[in-house]
């Protein structure tokens, strides 16, 4: 009687582990087909056969259900080559999203963009519209050449930054008229 109830017991026990083992083996499944995990992540934009732009990353996730989308919450590295793909501008920033259905990256915290020709924009937003090779913020905008400064709101450029435009902005001041309250 004590034998049977022991095999009894021991069966409900195995059984009840193999239903708990079988449940969280689909939930694991599930959370790993929903969000794939890159690191040292390097992605390449070409034009005819020409790489245009490439992304490097420390880390990026990216979501595959709903909304689909790429994050990069380690940071992001932007490089801009010309038609013979010379490097002609960095950008860098703490975090971004790329929202794939709406060809939208969202850039964001402590961005910097550096040209060879010595132009510089910070800010702590930009949005890089991919459909339009467009990039723009409504934030503000501090941009430097070498001796110039310029501060303003509503920026907007072409995706390698040669053509850009500010709606409201300072103007071109020397950096030798600023104090250091207003850098």
């Amino acid at each position: 009687m004590v034998l049977r109830g022991f095999v009894f017991i021991f069966i409900l026990f195995i059984l009840s582990c193999s239903e708990e083992i079988a449940s969280n083996e689909v939930a694991v499944r599930k959370d790993q087909v929903s969000v794939e995990v890159g690191k040292d992540v390097e992605i390449l934009y070409s034009d005819s056969a020409i790489v245009r732009i490439k992304i490097t990353a420390p880390l990026m996730y990216n979501y595959t259900e709903n909304e689909q989308k790429q994050t990069f919450p380690q940071g992001i590295r932007i490089e801009f080559f010309d038609a013979n793909a010379v490097s002609q501008s960095v950008l860098t920033a703490k975090n971004a999203t790329r929202k794939l259905s709406e060809k939208l990256v969202i850039i964001r915290d402590s961005i910097e963009w550096h040209s060879v020709k010595q132009e510089n924009l910070f800010t702590e937003e930009l949005n890089w519209d991919e459909a339009n090779n467009s990039i723009f913020t409504k934030k503000f905008v501090k941009i430097t050449r070498p001796g110039e400064k310029m501060f303003g709101y509503d920026f907007k450029s072409n995706q390698d930054f040669t053509k850009w435009e500010l709606s409201t902005g300072s103007g071109w001041v020397k950096s030798d008229a600023l104090t250091k309250e207003i850098e």
